[in-house]
């Protein structure tokens, strides 16, 4: 059966369950469009059909809450289970990066209890994929299950920027990211106070947020009580 959430024709990115996992960890330079941990109590996201995703409230070992969307139909054929987000403002990213916190069973026969999740039992498995190019106002996020025994306990949309930063007597004011993992975009900086411009300082950001170098020689000329120094980036 095809997915119908009454979406109009807008970016609805999918990511299909079955038993895939890797790991990657965050920077300061990304900035998050969405952020479950900071969420207090349900997420609200739209689930199809009903007896599919469950939203479930537990305790972790410190008595913290802990909110989680979880699917165990694995006994039941043809499974097409839907777990979609709300609307996520693109915020100007081009190119955005979806992390996500799973916990997978370690027979596909057998459901996790509310104990086990509690008491992290089960193996947390985080992966991240990115998504570009972003033109649209935002988008949606939508998880499929197809037959997996899972809860997602975490999810975070991002995007990355270089941060604004002075070098060379130049400052750049800080940039979002390319479109794709192999763009460079070119940052125009302005010279600092009492200084002098001979050439029009430039650098590029890298699509991982941090700066490749400069696009050509940065030459400014600085009057300081009447001494002039040049210095070249």
């Amino acid at each position: 059966m095809a997915l119908d959430l009454g979406l109009p024709p807008l970016l609805l990115w999918t990511i299909t369950f079955q038993a895939l996992c890797s790991h990657a960890g965050g920077t300061n330079n990304e900035v998050n469009l969405l952020d479950t941990s900071s969420i207090s109590g349900d997420w609200g996201w739209l689930t199809y059909p009903s007896h599919g995703w469950d939203a479930i409230n537990e305790m972790d070992e410190y008595f913290s809450p802990i909110h989680t969307y979880q699917v165990c139909n694995v006994m039941s054929p043809s499974q097409n289970n839907w777990l979609r987000t709300n609307w996520i403002q693109r915020d100007g990213a081009r190119r955005i990066y979806i992390e996500f916190s799973k916990i997978d069973t370690i027979a596909a026969d057998e459901s996790f209890t509310g104990v086990d999740l509690g008491v992290r039992r089960l193996k947390l498995n985080t992966e991240v994929r990115g998504v570009g190019p972003l033109s649209k106002r935002g988008f949606y996020l939508a998880f499929q299950d197809i037959g997996a025994c899972i809860a997602v306990v975490s999810v975070r949309v991002y995007y990355k920027r270089c941060a604004a930063m002075a070098r060379n007597l130049a400052v750049f004011t800080d940039v979002v990211t390319g479109a794709d993992s192999s763009s460079l975009v070119e940052v125009r900086g302005r010279c600092v106070d009492h200084a002098e411009e001979r050439d029009t300082p430039k650098m590029y950001c890298s699509a991982e947020g941090r700066v490749a170098g400069a696009h050509r020689e940065v030459r400014l000329q600085r009057r300081v009580r009447g001494a002039r120094g040049l210095l070249r980036g």
